[in-house]
This record gives C-alpha cells, sequence and structure tokens, in this order.
C-alpha cells in the first residue's frame, strides 16, 4: 500500500518500525526510509498551509471531536484546518463518485471510508485524518475498527486522498 505524497512531510510507522511518509497532493508512491548508520539526522517538521496549530494534550485525544489533519505526539500539538470549504468538499466527492462508477462497472464492492484516521499501535505518536480512504477490495483486506486505521493491524487502504488547497 502505498500512501500520496509531495513535499510536505508526515510520517507514521508500522510494527516492523518501518516509515511510511504520508504526503498531500501529488499522487507517486511513497517507500519506506532507509535507516542511516551513525547519529540521528533530525526530522523536518510538517507544513500545513492554512491549518493553525492547536495545543492537544494525549489525555484528551480520544475526546477531541473536531477534524485535524495531524497530531504530533511528540509535541502534543494538532493542526486543525477549519471549516472545509466547497473547494475541499467538492474535490473529495468526486473520487467518490468516480469509485462508485468503478464499483457498479466491475460488480463488485469497494468500500469508501471518507475521513478516517490512520494511527500507529498502542500509544500512537502521530495521527494522519485523511479526506477519503478507500478499499477497493474489502473481502482480501484486514479491514479498520470503529475508530481507526491501524498500522500493524489493519490493512493499508489501496486509495487515500488528502485534498490541499494551497
Amino acid at each position: 500500500m502505498a500512501f500520496a505524497r509531495n513535499n510536505t512531510a508526515r510520517g507514521l510507522q508500522d510494527r516492523r518500525g518501518a516509515h511510511y511518509a504520508v504526503r498531500m497532493a501529488k499522487t507517486t508512491t511513497a517507500r519506506p526510509r532507509r535507516r542511516e548508520t551513525g547519529a540521528a539526522r533530525p526530522q523536518p517538521e510538517p507544513e500545513f498551509p492554512g491549518c493553525k496549530a492547536v495545543s492537544l494534550p494525549r489525555k484528551d485525544l480520544e475526546d477531541f471531536d473536531r477534524r485535524l489533519e495531524y497530531w504530533d505526539g511528540r509535541t502534543e500539538t494538532a493542526m486543525i484546518c477549519e471549516p472545509a470549504s466547497p473547494y475541499h468538499e467538492q474535490r473529495s466527492r468526486l473520487l467518490n463518485a468516480l469509485v462508485e462508477r468503478i464499483a457498479q462497472v466491475r460488480g463488485a464492492p469497494i468500500n469508501q471510508y471518507g475521513s478516517m484516521d490512520l494511527r500507529e499501535q498502542d500509544a500512537p505518536q502521530s495521527i494522519m485524518q485523511a479526506d477519503e480512504s478507500v478499499y477497493l477490495h474489502p473481502g482480501r483486506a484486514r479491514l479498520p475498527g470503529p475508530s481507526a486505521m491501524v498500522i500493524g493491524v489493519d490493512d493499508h487502504p489501496d486509495v487515500v486522498l488528502e485534498v490541499d488547497h494551497t
């Protein structure tokens, strides 16, 4: 499974410790980063144009009911982009309509989850909330539970869409 990516870095890890770069806008394949020997390099801070940083302690994360783009467990900071604009919502609905048409033509179900958390197992260090998540072959996938797609437990969605209007 590959996440969409561009120059705005966000990272999540699976249970093997493989790093999955989750990026916005362009649709190229994200590959696990190579581990470097020697001193650890500082990770660049993610950029979220149009979002504001809000303090969100880990203990308050489960009760947080607003839409977040990204949550960083190291700093306990959530990136909030509200309200969603008509431009944003219309773009994500285009994927929804396309997936419905594909399901009708091929005669097989496709699961669409809309906005869904992508999080790490146990105590998450980062959470991304994708605008659209799609499983093209739900009968062959370990689908997410009621709260989120957990890396290393659930299968990754086949398509993840993040609308970025910068």
